[in-house]
């Protein structure tokens, strides 16, 4: 029984390219096989590199975290629907970087929840894997949620929230020149550290 799991069978003990949510099973539904091994490790080298790119730029790990989590699912050999459950993550890392006026992420998780659970049975009548489609969309749009949080230049923690998050610079220097409770500090006397 594990061998022929191993491989790609169409049989019950084995998982076929239509079971198989990733760019395998993607690409050898629709090219013959050695078209479909080329695609494979191309498209894989290349959400690798936008793994190691995002990571590299990022200062926080959220955003790379969420598009090694779609990568990892998109490049394993073996994916099944259920594997499918750990896209929660990024989905939630990607809400949170959601600007309000942005619908696009909403129709793409909305496409995604349907997508998963009509994706085997539509695969065996139209040869291709819609939820890998809607996983590189996802990816798409992390990498980019990712190269427009790049471009904010990063002064503090509060720079990576969005923008619908982040507090105003008057508001901020208020709460420090009259403290949390609305007391001045004024004439408080500075504490140091000198080591």
């Amino acid at each position: 029984m594990l061998r022929q799991a191993a491989g790609w069978h169409t049989t019950t003990g084995g998982f076929s390219p239509q079971a198989n949510q990733n760019l395998a099973g993607f690409f050898q539904l629709l090219f013959a096989a050695p078209v479909a091994t080329i695609l494979q490790w191309a498209f894989s080298v290349a959400t690798l590199a936008a793994v190691a790119v995002i990571a590299h730029r990022r200062r926080r790990m959220d955003l790379p975290f969420a598009v090694a989590t779609v990568t990892a699912l998109l490049v394993n050999p073996h994916v099944l629907v259920h594997d499918l459950s750990l896209l929660l993550i990024p989905a939630a890392i990607a809400i949170r970087h959601a600007r309000a006026q942005e619908p696009t992420l909403w129709l793409l998780l909305a496409a995604g929840y349907v997508v998963a659970l009509a994706g085997i049975p539509l695969s065996h009548w139209i040869p291709i894997q819609i939820s890998v489609l809607v996983m590189v969309a996802l990816l798409l749009w992390l990498l980019r949620a990712g190269t427009r949080a790049a471009g904010v230049a990063v002064h503090g923690p509060e720079d990576d929230l969005p923008p619908r998050l982040r507090p105003s610079p008057v508001a901020s220097r208020q709460v420090v020149d009259e403290g949390i409770g609305g007391d001045s500090l004024a004439g408080q006397p500075v504490l140091s550290h000198k080591g």
